[in-house]
């Protein structure tokens, strides 16, 4: 654990509570310089109390991540773009990228520099136009409902899901669709905070999710050995590497950074031969 102006950072793991078969597959990161930065901004300025209230006002009408696009407020971090480069491990310049509920597009940002071209998918609509302008082709559209015909040819080389699944209603039948969009030699980058506590954002109301992740909260090693035996294998996905990192948050002035806690997984796609 990393200590840095009060907060608690982990970047490490018990690799011997893994199974043998992930041991040599954890890639340990450190806290970069770009994150202090995103850090030191969120602490000296945080959300004003005028925005909260706004915020709360309008929370009975709107779901959380549109109030949150529409404000521009509570902005996530998962990885720094030299952070990302040590984990993905490979060059991907050249190489596509289609980033599936991509938020706000900050956390896209600091992939964006890794690939050639950079394409997004969001059910936020006020999200989708903060993607637009930053530059990113964004999509309005619900993987877990339909697929988007405008992307389902375009063998991308990476599709990242990072913080989504756990905040969807169908997130294996997401899984299942977004494998579609991955070219035969195409990567997956999951992110998901441990331990597991699926919501789902309805308008204003949360629910529960209707399929349900294989979750074991004993531990952060016991959680990803879960996501990996019962979820990524079973969909034909191979674990290459993965890493722990804080999932950051913006947040108001009482609690100017909020942090849980990532497994971020590399996969590729498995073979049939």
């Amino acid at each position: 654990m990393i200590r840095y102006r009060g907060l608690s950072l982990h970047y490490t793991c018990d690799t011997e509570a893994l199974p043998k078969s992930l041991r040599n597959r954890f890639r340990p990161l450190g806290l970069d310089d770009s994150t202090k930065r995103w850090i030191d901004n969120a602490l000296e300025q945080p959300h004003s109390d005028a925005v909260m209230q706004v915020r709360e006002a309008v929370r009975r009408k709107m779901s959380d991540y549109d109030i949150n696009g529409t404000l521009g407020i509570f902005s996530m971090r998962v990885l720094g773009t030299r952070q990302w480069q040590a984990l993905l491990g490979q060059d991907f310049l050249g190489a596509r990228l289609l980033d599936v509920g991509a938020g706000d597009g900050q956390v896209t940002r600091e992939l964006a520099p890794l690939f050639e071209s950079v394409e997004a998918t969001e059910t936020s609509l006020p999200m989708v136009e903060r993607l637009k302008r930053l530059g990113y082709s964004a999509f309005p559209v619900d993987l877990t409902n339909e697929i988007s015909s405008e992307l389902l040819h375009r063998g991308f080389d990476m599709v990242t899901l990072l913080n989504v699944i756990d905040r969807t209603k169908r997130p294996i039948t997401l899984m299942e669709n977004i494998a579609r969009f991955v070219g035969e030699q195409g990567y997956l980058a999951l992110a998901v905070p441990l331990p597991l506590r699926p919501h789902v954002q309805v308008g204003g109301h949360i629910c529960a999710p209707e399929e349900q992740l294989p979750a074991d909260s004993r531990s952060w090693e016991a959680g990803v050995t879960a996501l990996t035996a019962y979820l990524l294998q079973p969909l034909g996905w191979h674990v290459d590497a993965f890493s722990r990192a804080p999932y950051l948050c913006r947040g108001n002035q009482e609690s100017p950074v909020q942090i849980l806690d990532d497994v971020v997984f590399l996969c590729r796609r498995r073979s049939t031969t």
